[in-house]
C-alpha cells in the first residue's frame, strides 16, 4: 500500500466518524454530506495525494499545506470563496461554521 493510500484512507475513516457520508466520486474528487444536516458538503480531492504524499513526501498535515496541497474544498455559507487546504479538522470547522476552531 502506498503511503498516499493510507492517508487517504484515514482521511475517508474520519470523515465517516465525523457524520460525513460520501455520496459522489467523480474525477477523483469526492463528495461529503454531513448527514446531521448541520453542515455545508466537502469535497475531497483524492487526486492530490500521489503528487503530495509519494512524490513530496508531505506526511502531515503542515508539511502538506506548506507545500501548497488541496485536499479539501468546503465552500464558504456566509462569504464569498472557499476554504481550501490539507487539514481535515479546518475542512470540518468550515463546513459546520465554526471558524474559531480554525487553526491560525
Amino acid at each position: 500500500m502506498l503511503k498516499s493510500d493510507y492517508i487517504r484512507a484515514e482521511h475517508e475513516k474520519a470523515l465517516l466518524r465525523l457524520g460525513y457520508v460520501c455520496v459522489c466520486n467523480e474525477n477523483d474528487i469526492q463528495t461529503w454530506v454531513d448527514i446531521q444536516n448541520s453542515g455545508h458538503d466537502i469535497f475531497h480531492l483524492v487526486h492530490n495525494y500521489p503528487l503530495f504524499v509519494d512524490e513530496l513526501e508531505c506526511l502531515s498535515p503542515r508539511d502538506a499545506d506548506e507545500m501548497g496541497a488541496i485536499y479539501f474544498v468546503v465552500k464558504y455559507a456566509d462569504r464569498v470563496g472557499a476554504h481550501e487546504g490539507a487539514s481535515l479538522e479546518g475542512a470540518v470547522a468550515v463546513s459546520r461554521g465554526n471558524y474559531s476552531s480554525l487553526p491560525m
